[in-house]
């Protein structure tokens, strides 16, 4: 089904009908409906100037931004409909790694994103200002999440379940709202780790599972 989207949307050549098509997308996802209108293309972005009041900052997002918010919607709307049966949550997410054959995680290929948060949530070995931010609930296993980026956690299943609760909270804060409050510029890694590991997830681990 998500295939066939994707295929549909390649196909679509003028502007106007892509972003009706990606916000369909999002509706139906139950997704922030703003993000289906971000779509960028070689220097020529769509103006979103008239969501502005209600979305502070999203009319001065560059092209790079507007692609890692688009990449990661359209991701999220995939790995969310695929592996976690268009219900998101921290118990899914954990009980869809841990029925995962071992090597398929093994192999390192989400090491940097490990990293990338690790160094980002860590100082001085302990968590800091934006570990807070994340905003963790009781029920999205903070102490797993913390063990993991300190190294303390070194299982790759729990390594792997750690990564994607971070990018949970990042859908869930920035689809919520959250993140408007202090701006989008400070997003582009975040969002563009995030994608890239939902992608990697995609592509490893069998939907059937």
């Amino acid at each position: 089904m998500q295939s066939i989207a994707c295929s549909r949307l390649q196909k679509l050549n003028k502007p106007r009908q892509r972003d009706i098509f990606l916000l369909r997308c999002a509706q139906n996802a139950k997704i922030c409906p703003c993000l289906g209108a971000l779509y960028a293309k070689g220097d020529s972005v769509v103006q979103l100037a008239d969501i502005e009041k209600i979305a502070p900052g999203v009319e001065h997002l560059s092209i790079e931004e507007h692609e890692a918010l688009q990449r990661f919607t359209l991701l999220w709307t995939l790995f969310e409909a695929q592996m976690l049966e268009s219900n998101a949550s921290v118990k899914k997410i954990s009980e869809k790694v841990e029925s995962i054959e071992p090597g398929i995680i093994d192999g390192g290929w989400f090491t940097e994103h490990l990293d990338y948060f690790s160094n980002r949530y860590i100082g001085g070995g302990n968590t800091n200002y934006r570990f807070d931010n994340l905003h963790l609930r009781k029920n999205d296993n903070p102490d797993l999440v913390c063990a993991v980026l300190t190294g303390e956690n070194t299982d790759s299943a729990s390594q792997l379940i750690g990564c994607l609760i971070i990018v949970y909270r990042f859908r869930n804060n920035f689809f919520h709202g959250i993140k408007w409050a202090y701006g989008l510029q400070d997003q582009l890694e975040n969002f563009t780790h995030s994608a890239s590991l939902l992608r990697k997830f995609l592509e490893k681990v069998p939907s059937g599972i």
